[in-house]
């Protein structure tokens, strides 16, 4: 499949501010909050309801990584992978997506790279960090299965 979206950085940040705008228009996912921004409204109300992964066909529209693209991160331009991680922190607004778990596996293999003599950043941080990453995705697994 040939996608065309915008990977620039102004593209990005268009396709987030929209999932953000039209996704409590939907209402997808309804947790009884005042936004319509399901993890937003969550941490709000302070329920430790956690939302992810749920996968509309908003999100196949907004999101790079979705079921429907053969995007990845590394797609972006440099400029936009810099910058992602606003962006997503405004989408974290909604849940946590394939984007952020994209983003997430990205560092990790450009930390496999790093050559650790010209940074202070130690193996152990890196190991620490793909534990969490591969928890999380594991969590991911069980949950879907339910």
């Amino acid at each position: 499949m040939s996608d065309k979206r915008d990977c620039s950085i102004d593209g990005v940040e268009k396709m987030y501010d929209k999932y953000v705008e039209q996704f409590p228009e939907l209402n997808l996912i309804d947790i009884g909050g005042p936004t319509g921004l399901p993890l937003k409204d969550a941490v709000s109300v302070k329920s430790g309801t956690v939302v992810l992964l749920n996968e509309s066909e908003l999100d196949s529209k907004c999101m790079l990584t979705s079921s429907e693209t053969n995007l990845e991160i590394e797609d972006l331009s440099d400029e936009a992978i810099f910058q992602l991680p606003k962006n997503l922190t405004n989408i974290q607004k909604v849940q946590i997506t394939s984007d952020h778990y994209g983003f997430w596996r990205y560092t990790l293999e450009c930390a496999y790279e790093h050559n650790f003599s010209e940074f202070p950043i130690t193996e152990e941080v890196i190991k620490q960090y793909e534990t969490i990453l591969s928890t999380s995705q594991s969590l991911l697994v069980e949950t879907s299965a339910c």
